[in-house]
């Protein structure tokens, strides 16, 4: 077991929709030193976190290739207006390879 191999294995309470209490699990990392964590999720943990007002830094990276409809990198955040949404603050742009790489802070209560 990982328990065995000396890993720490935290157990996170549900939330109301039954979801991984994100802010809970955010808080016990915290509470280990941990302070800053990379999410590679999918569209439901993205959303969920930006829902939440637990992003403070989002680094997207646009590969120089079109496809079409495909698969959504954030869901419904129940923004209906400009002024309600995520602004977002550019602070790196810069080029990996092919793609186009842009870090910025996320600052949810902008208008």
């Amino acid at each position: 077991s990982l328990r065995k191999m000396g890993i720490e294995v935290l157990v996170i309470k549900e939330d109301e929709a039954g979801e991984v209490d994100l802010r809970h699990l955010l808080s016990m990392l915290g509470e280990r030193g941990i302070s800053s964590v990379l999410v590679e999720g999918g569209a439901g943990v993205i959303t969920s976190l930006l829902r939440q007002n637990l992003v403070d830094k989002v680094v997207i990276a646009i590969a120089p290739k079109m496809m079409g409809k495909g698969i959504e990198a954030v869901g419904e955040l129940n923004i209906r207006e400009v002024s309600q949404a995520l602004k977002l603050s550019f602070r790196k742009i810069y080029r990996m390879g092919e793609d186009l790489v842009i870090e910025a802070r996320v600052n949810p209560h902008s208008s």
